[in-house]
């Protein structure tokens, strides 16, 4: 039998790399005693809420709300560039690296969300908004790319 493990992704990462004892404190078992629920900040929900009208707009053709309008000329601009759109798109390799579900719980070793990607023929585009303190991170475009060589090899 395997030993147990825990899946990550880059949020995962990033958080063990600030503090490794706050991971802990968001992976332990439910109704375990160091189990501390995750309580999102103000700044945090209004960006998903920014994630969540953007993915409505691209993926839905629903109309950005007013306070998001800023948004609309890039969302055209998305719209205009060949290639197929996804939004929200999750993908996920097992410990071999090959492709599995999302969900698959017990087998999924790591996790990806883009936000967005734009998939032509042999190029993709992946996206993960930021919003607010902007954080260009190499080693999540990595991982990003990685996962995505692994699951669409064209």
């Amino acid at each position: 039998m395997a030993a147990p493990f825990l899946s990550w992704s880059w949020s995962r990462y990033s958080t063990f790399t600030t503090c490794p004892r706050q991971l802990w404190h968001q992976v332990a078992p439910k109704g375990h005693v160091d189990r501390v629920e995750f309580e999102p900040t103000p700044q945090i929900i209004e960006g998903r809420e920014i994630d969540e009208a953007l993915a409505a707009r691209l993926g839905r053709k629903v109309s950005l709300p007013a306070k998001f309008q800023p948004y609309e000329p890039m969302c055209q601009l998305i719209d205009s560039a060949p290639g197929s759109k996804h939004v929200q798109m999750q993908l996920a390799l097992d410990q071999t690296l090959k492709p599995c579900g999302y969900r698959d719980w017990d087998r999924a070793y790591v996790r990806v969300i883009y936000d967005l990607a734009i998939i032509d023929r042999t190029h993709a585009f992946l996206w993960d908004f930021k919003n607010g303190k902007i954080s260009v991170s190499t080693g999540q475009n990595c991982l990003f790319s990685a996962v995505a060589f692994h699951t669409l090899p064209e």
